[in-house]
């Protein structure tokens, strides 16, 4: 079954404020974490979920840039830093595939951490 855009966006609620509380570097499970959630809106949106201009989707997603950002100012990774940077320009441009390709190279760079760190 898949999650609905919303349901997706709780997941990812529920998964990234904890990894910034603390606003320290993510620990190995967090990392898992976060690219799976980015993973899941990816997903979401290559399969055409609706997202209405400033609808709880926008802003959802909007905090998504938001919370990417301030994990890739914590890891003190430049690549996570662009790919940040791309998903804000791409939200402010409403550009879906932009969008999409951003999350994917955060979700590459997530999984790089996390082979190099973790395993």
């Amino acid at each position: 079954m898949t999650m609905s855009l919303r349901g997706v966006f709780l997941a990812v609620a529920l998964t990234l404020p904890p990894c910034l509380q603390a606003e320290a570097v993510l620990d190995c499970g967090q990392v898992e974490e976060v690219a799976d959630a980015l993973n899941q809106i990816a997903d979401a949106m290559d399969e055409g979920a609706e997202v209405g201009e400033d609808s709880s989707e926008d802003q959802a997603l909007r905090e998504v840039v938001d919370a990417l950002d301030l994990i890739a100012r914590a890891e003190g990774n430049s690549g996570l830093r662009q790919a940040a940077s791309r998903l804000d320009d791409a939200w402010e441009e409403m550009d879906r595939d932009a969008f999409v390709d951003a999350l994917d190279d955060a979700v590459n760079i997530l999984d790089g951490i996390s082979d190099y760190e973790c395993d």
